[in-house]
C-alpha cells in the first residue's frame, strides 16, 4: 500500500518545494481542492476520489501550526470529488462548495463509471466546524453540470457572485452559470435531507464489491467440484457454471489468465477493449468453483477509455489492468503474479491479495510491452521473451531470479519477433526448453508453423522446421498454447479450417515427432468468437496434477467463458498434410 506523497509548501523567493514531515494528513485522493481561508489562516478541504470510492470527510490545515486535524461535523455534503472550494470575500471564516460528482456501478461495455451529482452550494463555517446546504438544483434546466470525470471552474468576486464552468448538454460542450450569493439564506431543513454524516464513503456495489461474491450464494461444497471433474467426458470440452462472475470487466478480454499452482487457482488482471483500467485481479478456485476479487478495483479517472493507460500504478500500489495479451504469469518461487508493464515489473501476492510495492522491478533491462512482451512459467522462475532495449528489432530471453531479470546468452539461430496476440510461449518440461512461435516474419515471409527451440541451460537456438508447417500458414497464428507431458505434445488455442466451416479443428505439435497434427474437439469452437485465428480473449492452463487443460475467456460473464477438458489416449490427432 502506498502511503500519501505527504504535504509540500512552496516558497515564492526560493522557488522551491519542500516536503513537511507531518504525523497525520489526509489519506491519498484525487481532483480534492482545497481553499484557504485569510481570517483563520486555515486551509479547509472536503472529499475526494480515492479512486476505489469516493471520500465525505472534512480536513482543516492550520498555516501556523502546521497542523492538519480531521473536522468532524455531525452533517456535511455527500461524498463527491472534482467540486470547487472558495473562500467567500463578504464572510470571513467561511468556505463555498459548488458541484461534484460521484461514481457508477454499471457493468455494461464501455460504461460510464462515474456521473455528476444534482448541483449543490454548501458553506462551511470554519469556527463552528458546521456545514450547511446553500441551495439545491435539481430542476432547473439553466444550471450546469459538473464534468463528471475532471475538475469544474469557478470563482467569486467581492460583491459574492458565483461565476462556475461546468459541462453542457453536448460533449465537449462547456455551459456557465453566474449567480448572487445570499449566504444568509441558508436551507436548514436542506441540510438534514441531504446531509450525510461526516467521513460517509460512497463506494461502487455489485461486482465491484468483494463480499458481493459471496452474497446470495449457495454454501461452498467442495465435493461437487471434484466430482464434476471426475465424470468429465474425456475429449470434449465442458462447461463450468459458478454462482457468480467478475462482471466489472465489461464485456472484453484481451488477456491471459495465470495459475496459481500453490493454491490451484486461477489469476486474471485485466478488462474490456479500451474500457476497463480497474486494477483488482480476479481469483477462480479451482477447488470450490467459485470466483472473486482481490479488493475494490480503483480507475484511473478519464483513463478508463484510453489504450495507452494512465501511469505506473494506484493508490493501492497495483498497477492498471486493461489489455494485457500475454504479459504476466505466476512465479512458483517466488509465490507472486509477475505483471510486466512499460518499465516496470509488478509482483502480487494472491495470499495478502495486495500488490507488492517494495518488491517492485523500475528499470526491466528490456523493452516492456503489454503487446509484445511474452512470459512463461517454468519451476526456476518465470521467463520473458522481449525485445532488446539497445536493438528493438532483436529479442532476447530473460529469466527472472531473486535478485532481478537476467539475460540469456543464446548461439545458433536468431530469435524471432513475438507479434501481438499471434505468438506462442511455451515451456516444455520434459526437455527444458522454450518452444517458441509467431506469425511474424521478413520481407512479406509469414512464420506461423515454425517452431523455434531455446535449450535453457545452454542457450542454444534451434529453427525446428516442422513437417506440416505449410499447412498453419495464416495471417497470425495462435497466442495461448499448453505442453502436455503424457502426449508430449503443445496445444495451440487455436482453430485451423474456420473458414471451411471446420470450427473444432486444434493444432498440436509434436515435439518428439517434430510435426503439426490436428485434432477435432468438439465444443472448442469457443476459442475464436469472430474468426479463424481471433482468439484474442482467450487463456489456456495446463493443470498437472489432475491433468486437465482449462480454458478461459476473459470477458469472465457466462458458462462458456470457463471450461474444462481431460485429453486421453482415445483422442486422435493426425498429421497436417
Amino acid at each position: 500500500m502506498i502511503t500519501s506523497n505527504g504535504t509540500w509548501v512552496y516558497s515564492i523567493a526560493a522557488n522551491q518545494w519542500r516536503k513537511l514531515e507531518l504525523k497525520t494528513e489526509p489519506s491519498p485522493r484525487a481532483l480534492s481542492p482545497m481553499a484557504f481561508d485569510k481570517a483563520t489562516g486555515k486551509i479547509v478541504l472536503f472529499g475526494g476520489d480515492l479512486l476505489d470510492g469516493v471520500a465525505g470527510d472534512t480536513w482543516a490545515y492550520d498555516c501556523k501550526t502546521r497542523v492538519w486535524v480531521e473536522q468532524k461535523p455531525a452533517l456535511g455534503p455527500a461524498p463527491r470529488f472534482g467540486h470547487v472550494l472558495l473562500p467567500i470575500p463578504q464572510l470571513p471564516g467561511k468556505v463555498l462548495l459548488a458541484g461534484g460528482s460521484t461514481v457508477t456501478s454499471s457493468t455494461a461495455y464501455q460504461a460510464s463509471l462515474y456521473q455528476p451529482l444534482p448541483f449543490e452550494l454548501w458553506v462551511y463555517d470554519i469556527a463552528e466546524n458546521r456545514w450547511d446546504l446553500l441551495k439545491r438544483f435539481e430542476k432547473e434546466a439553466l444550471v450546469p453540470k459538473s464534468v463528471p470525470n475532471n475538475s469544474n471552474l469557478a470563482a467569486i468576486d467581492d460583491a459574492s457572485h458565483l461565476l462556475f464552468v461546468g459541462a453542457g448538454k453536448k460533449r465537449y460542450e462547456s455551459a456557465t452559470l453566474v449567480l448572487e450569493l445570499d449566504a444568509s439564506r441558508l436551507d436548514q431543513a436542506g441540510t438534514k435531507e441531504f446531509g450525510v454524516p461526516t467521513g460517509t464513503v460512497t463506494y461502487r456495489t455489485g461486482p465491484y464489491d468483494p463480499e458481493w461474491y459471496s452474497q446470495d450464494v449457495p454454501a461452498v461444497d467442495r465435493t461437487q467440484p471434484a466430482k464434476i471433474l471426475a465424470s468429465l467426458v474425456p475429449n470434449r470440452w465442458t462447461q463450468l457454471k459458478p454462482p457468480k462472475w467478475p462482471q466489472n470487466r465489461q464485456g472484453g478480454g484481451w488477456s491471459t489468465v495465470a495459475y496459481d499452482t500453490d493454491r490451484q487457482q486461477f489469476l486474471h488482471l485485466g478488462g474490456g477493449h479500451s474500457s476497463y483500467f480497474g486494477n483488482d485481479v480476479a481469483h477462480y478456485d479451482t477447488l470450490t468453483d467459485r470466483w472473486s476479487i482481490s479488493g475494490r478495483p480503483q480507475f484511473a479517472l478519464q483513463y478508463n477509455y484510453d489504450l495507452s493507460g494512465p501511469g505506473a500504478w494506484a493508490f493501492n500500489s497495483g498497477p492498471w489492468g486493461n489489455h494485457n495479451y500475454h504479459a504476466y504469469q505466476y512465479d512458483s518461487t517466488r509465490q507472486r503474479l509477475v505483471y510486466v508493464r512499460n518499465t516496470y515489473t509488478h509482483f502480487y501476492d494472491p495470499v495478502s491479495r495486495t500488490w507488492k510495492h517494495d518488491e517492485l522491478i523500475r528499470d526491466n533491462p528490456f523493452t516492456g510491452s503489454k503487446y509484445t512482451t511474452y512470459l512463461v512459467s517454468t519451476p526456476t522462475g518465470v521467463v520473458a521473451w522481449a525485445n532488446e532495449k539497445r536493438d528493438g528489432f532483436r529479442h532476447g530471453i530473460y529469466r527472472l531470479s531473486k535478485s532481478g531479470w537476467h539475460k540469456l546468452a543464446t548461439t545458433g539461430e536468431a530469435l524471432p519477433k513475438s507479434e501481438t496476440d499471434g505468438s506462442t510461449i511455451t515451456f516444455d518440461s520434459k526437455r527444458k526448453q522454450l518452444l517458441l512461435t509467431t506469425s511474424l516474419g521478413e520481407k512479406g515471409i509469414t512464420h506461423s508453423g515454425q517452431v523455434w527451440a531455446v535449450d535453457l541451460a545452454t542457450g542454444e537456438v534451434k529453427k525446428l522446421s516442422p513437417a506440416g508447417q505449410q499447412k498453419t500458414v495464416v495471417k497470425r497464428f495462435g497466442r495461448e498454447s499448453v505442453f502436455l507431458p503424457k502426449r508430449d505434445s503443445v496445444m495451440i488455442g487455436y482453430h485451423l479450417g474456420w473458414s471451411e466451416g471446420k470450427k473444432n479443428r486444434v493444432p498440436f505439435y509434436d515435439v518428439a515427432g517434430n510435426r503439426w497434427l490436428v485434432a477435432d474437439l468438439p465444443e472448442s469452437q469457443f476459442f475464436s468468437r469472430q474468426g479463424e485465428g481471433a482468439s484474442v480473449d482467450l487463456g489456456l492452463i495446463y493443470d498437472a496434477p489432475r491433468d486437465l487443460v482449462w480454458a478461459v475467456m476473459c470477458r469472465l460473464q457466462s458458462p462458456q467463458d470457463l471450461q474444462v477438458i481431460r485429453l486421453d489416449e482415445r483422442l486422435s490427432m493426425a498429421p497436417l498434410e
